[in-house]
C-alpha cells in the first residue's frame, strides 16, 4: 500500500534489530486503567517521500528468499476514548502520531489493535470499562496510515452490535481493512488479503479472555452463524483458517487479542496455545495484544512471534511499565520472515513518541533485548 509523504518530526528514529537463533516459536482481571498524569477522514495515499526526515532502523539481514520484499509496521492496543479523546480535543487528530508517523508511514503496509468502537450513537451495555470513540477519531487511523486494524478485542461491542457495524461503516469509508468481528462467524473469521510488491498477506484476528479473568462473561461474544460478534481464539478454529489462508495468499498474520490484562509478562495457558495453533499450521507471523505490556518475542526458521505489543495509544499514567512500547517492523520475502526491526516508543500524555536509543530509548531497547526468547506460561 503507497502512503502520502512524510511528514517531519522532531524526534529521531532508532531500531532495535535481531537476527535470532532462539528455538522455534512451536518448540487479569479486565481493568483498563485510566491516567492521572498532566498535560504536556479517507484520502489518497501518493507515493512515499524519497527521504526520511528521521534515521532509519540498522537491521541484520538473513539471505532472502525472494527479490520482492514487504515491510510490515505492527503496533498494539489503539484506544481513542477517556483521556485520549480529551487530548484529541484540545490538540487535534493531526496531534496525536506526531511522534510517530514516519515510522508507521514508512512500512508498505500497516496494522494495529483498535481497542474502542467508534460512532456516536452510545448504547453501553454495562461493563465496568466500555468505551467509544468519537467518529472524528477515525483520522488518527488515517494519518497513520494504517492499512487494517483488528477487532478482535474485549471493547468492539462495548455498545453492542450498532458499535461494531458503526465501526467497521467509518473504516470502510476511510479505506482501512479490518479483520476478527463481523455480522455472522463466517464475517468474523474471513481472511482479508492485502497485496504489496507482488507478494498477498493475509490476514486474521481473534480474541480470547475467559470468565474469571474478566468481569463479564466474552464467550456471549462469539459470532454464532446468524448473530454478530468475534473471532474466538480456539486453536481448532485457528488452524483450520490458517490452512485455507494459506491457499489464498504467500503469508498468514495473525492478529490474537489475548492473555491477562497487566498481568506482566507470563503468558495464559490459553493464549500460548491460541498463537502455538497458528504457527504450527504455518502462519508466517502472530502479532499479540491486550496484556498492555510487551511480551516474550521470538524467530526462528522464516516465522515470528510477538506475544503482546503493549500499548500504542493509551490514557495509563506517565511513567508506568505500560507505557513502554515499540513499533514492530517486519521485513517479509518469499520464504518468510528475513529481518526485524524495533522502534523503542514511549507513550507520553497518551500519544506515542519514538524515542531516540542513545537517550532516551535505551531503557526500552534493554528491555525489548530482554524480552527475545521462549515465554513464560502459566
Amino acid at each position: 500500500m503507497q502512503r502520502g509523504a512524510l511528514v517531519a518530526c522532531a524526534v529521531a528514529a532508532v531500531a532495535l534489530t535481531s537476527s535470532c537463533s532462539e528455538p522455534s516459536p512451536s518448540a487479569g482481571a479486565d481493568h483498563e486503567q485510566p491516567s492521572h498524569s498532566a498535560d504536556s477522514a479517507a484520502s489518497s495515499r501518493p507515493t512515499r517521500a524519497a527521504t526520511m526526515s528521521r534515521t532509519a532502523p540498522s537491521t541484520l539481514t538473513t539471505p532472502p528468499g525472494s527479490t520482492q520484499t514487504v515491510t510490515l509496521a505492527a503496533v498494539g492496543d489503539i484506544m481513542l476514548d477517556r483521556r485520549v479523546e480529551e487530548q484529541i480535543d484540545r490538540y487535534g487528530t493531526d496531534a496525536v502520531l506526531a511522534g510517530a508517523r514516519p515510522e508507521l508511514r514508512r512500512a508498505d503496509v500497516t496494522v494495529g489493535n483498535l481497542e474502542t468502537p467508534i460512532g456516536d450513537q452510545p448504547d453501553p451495555i454495562g461493563k465496568n470499562f466500555s468505551f467509544l470513540s468519537d467518529p472524528e477519531t477515525v483520522e488518527v487511523l488515517t494519518d497513520g496510515g494504517f492499512d487494517l486494524v483488528t477487532l478482535a478485542n474485549n471493547h468492539i461491542l462495548d455498545h453492542g452490535s450498532s458499535g461494531l457495524r458503526s465501526t467497521q461503516r467509518l473504516l470502510d469509508q476511510t479505506g482501512i481493512e479490518h479483520v476478527g468481528a463481523g455480522k455472522n462467524e463466517a464475517a468474523a473469521h474471513e481472511a482479508t488479503i492485502i497485496e504489496s510488491n507482488g507478494q498477498r498477506l493475509a490476514f486474521l484476528g481473534y480474541f480470547q479472555l475467559h470468565p474469571v479473568n474478566s468481569d463479564i462473561d466474552y464467550t456471549t461474544w462469539i459470532a454464532g452463524p446468524d448473530t454478530p460478534g468475534v473471532a474466538w481464539a480456539d486453536p481448532e478454529l485457528i488452524s483450520h483458517d490458517v490452512t485455507t489462508a494459506r491457499k489464498q495468499a504467500d503469508h498468514v498474520i495473525v492478529m490474537l487479542h489475548a492473555g491477562r490484562e497487566v498481568g506482566g509478562t507470563e503468558l495464559t495457558k490459553g493464549q500460548y496455545a491460541a498463537g502455538q495453533a497458528a504457527l504450527d499450521a504455518g502462519a508466517t507471523a502472530v502479532l499479540g495484544a491486550h496484556p498492555h505490556v510487551l511480551q516474550a518475542w521470538q524467530q526462528s526458521d522464516g516465522q515470528f512471534v510477538a506475544w503482546s505489543l503493549g500499548n500504542f495509544i493509551f490514557d495509563f499514567p506517565n511513567g508506568s511499565p505500560q507505557t513502554d512500547s515499540a513499533i514492530l517492523q517486519l521485513t517479509l520475502d518469499g520464504e518468510g520472515i528475513s529481518e526485524v526491526s524495533w522502534y523503542p516508543t514511549e507513550v507520553i500524555d497518551t500519544f506515542p513518541v519514538v524515542q531516540d536509543r542513545q537517550r532516551d530509548g535505551a531503557e526500552i531497547d534493554r528491555l525489548v533485548e530482554s524480552l527475545e526468547g521462549a515465554p513464560a506460561v502459566r
